[in-house]
Formats: structure tokens, C-alpha cells, sequence
């Protein structure tokens, strides 16, 4: 050999590695071979994840990782918009399976009236520890379910659908991750630029927590748990899921937690859908029902209303519910509220301190006035009580109290008041002058 690289061998695995090195311990080994390609693009086809060590086999964490390989080399997106659009793909995948979930768990609802005094009673029966009466109860309810057509587990297979590829996306994702693959330190956004690391504001896990509790309120992946779970149970659940997702979360790759993030969305989409009554009718699936309308079936089912006010030969409805009695309530009228000050003219005046002058009073009380001789009237009524409030009120009270021949009557009566007083006086000094003289002179 003329030189050391044409002495270096070439090993295309670590088995012929460890065996040349076991053979020859003096020879110059050449580093393993990777992967030679460009290494700021280094996915740039199919199975090159693989040749990177992220094999898989086959099974539903295979599956994601080719669909999101693909849609990373179909598009221009990054890791971040691949993952958002390949958990898209994958949930929408799944739709089918929540639809078929939701309509038989609609069935299931609507046969509560019948099927919920059978489940109290085979608790009791559990723990009373009395097998002989659960599988009574448990064959009543088998009964009624087959005459229906319906099936409890089939309502668990968008769960178990939904499980299964969430851990197998959650698995390629973390993988992907700690490898970590050329491209996904730089593939997020904004805060979380780095999906191979966790967010470091916690903000994605927490948002995804938020959108989960909004699902489960809507009713789950279904729409309908709501209706066909105890309300502890779904209380329980619609608190616990989130809150323990939230934290389980925090620490995980950011890629991870924004697939749970738009899983989450995608969930609360599919939910408010699968309860809407004009989506339901329109695929033909089976109207969920009301509240009201259990109420009255459950009377039914237990002999307080008869069947036949409830439906009719040709299986119409014809009840109609009587509204419910409420007694009625007293209602005790609240005296208006004083205002702690009365404001006058500019002044503020303390309420209940004492009694106001009556020139004062916010609300004076008019007092009754001699009647007007119609032969000397130079004034309205109402002139005595002042203006009244309202500025075209006031504008009229001016025009008639102040009309020209009033004006013309109250100067001539005053005139005439002063030459009476004028003479009242000075006759009542003559008399007191007549009266000095008199004494005077006595």
C-alpha cells in the first residue's frame, strides 16, 4: 500500500468494525460510514430517517414517520408545519371511527332511560358482593342493547384508535428529537424555534391543556360522553386529563407538545361538530338527545306517564310537557335610596341632619293659595308655585304669567296697593297725632 488512506479500510457496518478491529489491532480503522449527503439537507428521500437509525419496523409509529417524511420532502414547510400538517392527515384519518363512535354512543344515551336504574342497582348489587343479582342486571342490559343494535365497545374505538397512533406519532417525534434530525433545531416558531427541546415559557403544553379541557366540555373525541357519563366521572375527567397532560407535557420536546397542541384543536373541531343536530342529520346519524326528552322517557320506563300519552299508534309524539309549577314569590318594594347630600343652588346641603327650610326642599310641597278675583286677575294659577321643570315647561309658564295686559293689571294694582298704604299711613298718623294732642292736654 503506497499510503494511509489506501490502507484504511472501508466498513459498511459496526459488526465488520468490531471484527477487523478484532483481527488486525494494529490496522488503521476508518470511521464508520453515515449517511454522505448534503448535511443542512440531509432528508432528501424517502427512508433516509431510517438510514439515520430511526427504524421503526412496521406498526403505527412506522406509519407517522412516513407520512411525516413525506410531507416533509413534498413541501417546503420544516418540521414544524410537518408535523401540524401530518397530524391533520393522521386525525382526519380517524374521523370515520369518532363518527361511528359518536352515533352509537348517541343510541346509548338515548336507551339511558331505561339502562340507568339497572346500573344503580348492579352497583348496589357490587357491593353487596350479590353476583347472582349483577348478572341479572348485566343480562337486562345485554337485552336491551342487542334489541337495539348496539354495541358499549364500539364507542371505545375512537379512543383506542386515538391512543394507539397518538403513541406512535409521540414515539417518531420524540426520536426525532433526540437524535436530533438536520433541520428540526430551526423548524418551529416564534418562542420555540428549537422543536428538539422543551418550551421554555411552557406556553404550547399549556395552551394544548386549555383546548383539551374545551374538548372535554364539548363531550370528548365523540361529542357525546357528556351525555353517557356519570357527572362525577366526567367532571373528573374534563379537570384531571388536562391537568396531568399539562404536566406531562412541560418537559417534553417542543415538537411534541405541538402535535399534542393541534391534536387538541382538531379534537375540539371534530367534537363541535359531531354535536351539531344539522351535521348529524345530514350524514344520518342518530339525533342526540335532550335533557327534557330523557327526563320524560325515564317517567316512562318507570311507570309514571303512561306510553300511549307519549306516542301515538303511528309512533308520533304527541306529548307535551305541562310546565312546571313555581310558587309564586313575594317581592317587597325598596323605598328609593336618599342621596347622602341634596345639592340647592350650588350648595350641598347633608341629608337627615335637619329639617329643610321649605325654600330649600329639593321637592317642595305646594300650598294652597287664595283663589284670584277674575275681576282683578293679573296672574295665572300657578304663578305662585313658581317655574316648574323643563325648559319648554318654563317657557310656557313665562308666556302666560307675563303676558302684557297681566303685566299692565299687577303694575295698576300695585299702584293702587301703594296709594292705599300711602293713606292708611298718614290717616294713621293723624290719629296718633290727634292722640298726643289730646293727652297733652289733659
Amino acid at each position: 500500500m503506497d499510503g494511509t488512506a489506501a490502507a484504511q479500510p472501508t466498513h459498511a457496518s459496526v459488526e465488520s468494525l468490531v471484527d477487523e478491529v478484532v483481527r488486525n489491532p494494529d490496522a488503521l480503522v476508518a470511521p464508520l460510514s453515515t449517511y454522505s449527503g448534503d448535511p443542512t439537507a440531509a432528508i432528501d428521500r424517502i427512508g433516509a430517517l431510517k438510514d439515520m437509525g430511526l427504524d421503526f419496523g412496521w406498526g403505527p409509529t412506522a406509519t407517522f414517520e412516513w407520512l411525516i417524511e413525506h410531507v416533509y420532502l413534498m413541501s417546503s414547510m420544516g418540521w414544524g408545519g410537518s408535523i401540524v400538517v401530518s397530524t391533520i392527515v393522521l386525525r382526519a384519518g380517524m374521523f370515520y371511527f369518532q363518527r361511528q363512535g359518536s352515533n352509537n354512543m348517541a343510541k346509548m344515551a338515548a336507551l339511558q332511560p331505561l339502562t340507568k336504574d339497572y346500573q344503580a342497582k348492579m352497583k348496589e348489587a357490587i357491593t353487596a358482593n350479590d353476583t347472582e343479582k349483577v348478572d341479572f342486571y348485566k343480562y337486562r342490559m345485554a337485552a336491551i342493547y342487542k334489541e337495539a343494535k348496539i354495541n358499549p365497545i364500539t364507542g371505545m374505538i375512537p379512543m383506542v384508535w386515538q391512543l394507539i397512533f397518538g403513541f406512535g406519532a409521540w414515539r417518531c417525534i420524540r426520536n426525532m428529537s433526540a437524535l436530533p434530525v438536520p433541520g428540526i433545531d430551526q423548524g418551529g416558531w416564534l418562542w420555540f424555534q428549537n422543536l428538539a427541546v422543551a418550551d421554555p415559557y411552557y406556553l404550547v403544553p399549556a395552551i394544548g391543556g386549555g383546548l383539551m379541557y374545551l374538548t372535554m366540555r364539548l363531550g370528548g373525541e365523540t361529542g357525546t360522553a357528556d351525555q353517557t357519563m356519570a357527572r362525577g366521572t366526567a367532571t373528573a375527567l374534563q379537570v384531571g386529563m388536562p391537568i396531568m397532560m399539562v404536566v406531562v407535557m412541560a418537559n417534553q420536546p417542543a415538537g411534541v407538545a405541538l402535535y399534542v397542541l393541534v391534536s387538541s384543536t382538531t379534537s375540539m373541531f371534530t367534537a363541535t361538530l359531531l354535536r351539531n343536530p344539522n351535521f348529524r342529520a345530514s350524514t344520518g346519524m342518530t339525533p342526540l338527545p335532550s335533557r327534557a326528552a330523557q327526563e320524560v322517557w325515564t317517567k316512562v320506563a318507570r311507570g309514571e306517564i303512561n306510553l300511549h300519552d307519549v306516542v301515538d299508534d303511528k309512533g308520533n309524539i304527541i306529548y307535551k310537557p305541562q310546565p312546571a309549577y313555581q310558587a309564586p314569590t313575594r317581592v317587597t318594594p325598596k323605598s328609593p335610596k336618599k342621596p347622602k347630600t341634596l345639592t340647592h343652588r350650588g350648595l350641598n346641603i347633608k341629608n337627615n341632619t335637619t329639617a329643610l327650610p321649605s325654600h330649600l326642599d329639593a321637592k317642595p310641597k305646594r300650598q294652597k293659595v287664595a283663589p284670584i278675583d277674575p275681576a282683578t286677575r293679573d296672574r295665572d294659577d300657578d304663578f305662585e308655585y313658581g317655574l316648574p321643570s323643563g325648559i319648554g315647561k318654563k317657557i310656557d309658564w313665562f308666556g302666560r304669567n307675563y303676558s302684557p295686559t297681566y303685566m299692565f293689571r299687577r303694575l295698576r294694582n300695585w299702584a293702587t296697593s301703594q296709594t292705599d298704604e300711602a293713606r292708611k299711613q298718614r290717616e294713621a298718623k293723624k290719629k296718633a297725632e290727634a292722640k298726643s294732642r289730646f293727652g297733652g292736654g289733659r
